[in-house]
């Protein structure tokens, strides 16, 4: 996904709220936000927004100081999604669908997003995703993708929503065996997506079959020391990608699962243009992209 000029307006905020994580003063958040600024200007535009935020939040970390601003609050996301991870489990127990509850939960928990968007209720969300339909429906190919692979990549997104992902890939192998799970979180801190360390909080790093690995929020290229990583991922059997951010970065690719629930008008309105389907604020998506 190419960046619309709209980007432009929620760089700035999103490196401010990360700022005041951080707990630097005023003095210094208006020296940082004038950096972020020049490095605004200085990029070039021509790329995803996810390419443009990278440069961004590593002003903000190197600046202020602190390398991982939203830390406490990741530990306060995976706290409340397990929490709620019952109730979800409740749900799948008592369908007669177990996987399509367990993907909509895990649609359900890409709402815990401070980049896109700093206020929003897990609690209403979650109540809510259960009742809604996809407003693109890949379901059945996924499925049947799933049901014959012997291995599946998933591109984590946020802290707290992988509680729900963890969820998924149990429920997966519970209704059709044991896979080989590559799950790809941040190789460093960027807002508040999943490292490592928030995988072991999940309980992700514990499972069988599953193995936690680092990547750049972005493609690689073949010069970059991931690019293996990048390899393996396209040589799975099913690529599931989860949130805004990873369609913003790998939207170009052919083939990927994207799971998402639209936070943002202008992901919604690249997703349209690919698709003919007029998205709003809050729908849930499963859509396997066909690149471009």
């Amino acid at each position: 996904m190419k960046m619309f000029l709209d980007c432009l307006q929620c760089m700035p905020r999103q490196a401010l709220q990360a700022l005041r994580c951080t707990g630097v003063d005023e003095e210094c958040q208006e020296r940082i936000m004038r950096c972020v600024l020049d490095v605004l200007n200085d990029s070039d535009w021509d790329r995803s927004p996810m390419e443009m935020a990278i440069p961004v939040f590593d002003t903000v970390r190197a600046e202020s100081g602190v390398d991982d601003p939203y830390k406490e609050v990741k530990r306060q996301s995976n706290r409340e999604a397990r929490a709620h991870s019952e109730h979800v489990i409740d749900k799948i127990k008592a369908s007669d669908d177990p996987i399509q509850v367990a993907l909509k939960g895990a649609i359900g928990g890409n709402i815990i997003d401070y980049g896109a968007m700093a206020d929003f209720d897990l609690d209403a969300t979650m109540d809510r995703v259960f009742s809604m339909d996809f407003a693109i429906d890949d379901e059945r190919a996924l499925v049947d993708k799933i049901a014959d692979a012997e291995s599946i990549a998933y591109l984590a997104d946020n802290a707290g929503e992988i509680v729900f992902d963890r969820i998924l890939l149990e429920t997966i192998s519970e209704v059709y065996g044991p896979k080989d799970v590559l799950f790809v979180v941040r190789d460093e801190p960027f807002m508040n997506d999943a490292l490592e360390s928030d995988a072991r909080e999940a309980g992700i790093v514990d499972m069988p079959d599953v193995e936690v690995v680092g990547m750049p929020p972005r493609i690689p290229s073949a010069t970059d020391e991931s690019y293996g990583l990048w390899e393996r991922i396209c040589a799975s059997d099913v690529v599931i990608s989860k949130g805004q951010g990873n369609y913003e970065a790998f939207s170009s690719e052919e083939g990927i699962f994207f799971l998402l629930m639209t936070k943002c008008d202008l992901v919604a309105r690249d997703v349209n243009s690919r698709t003919g389907v007029d998205l709003q604020l809050g729908d849930m998506i499963l859509w396997r992209g066909r690149g471009g």
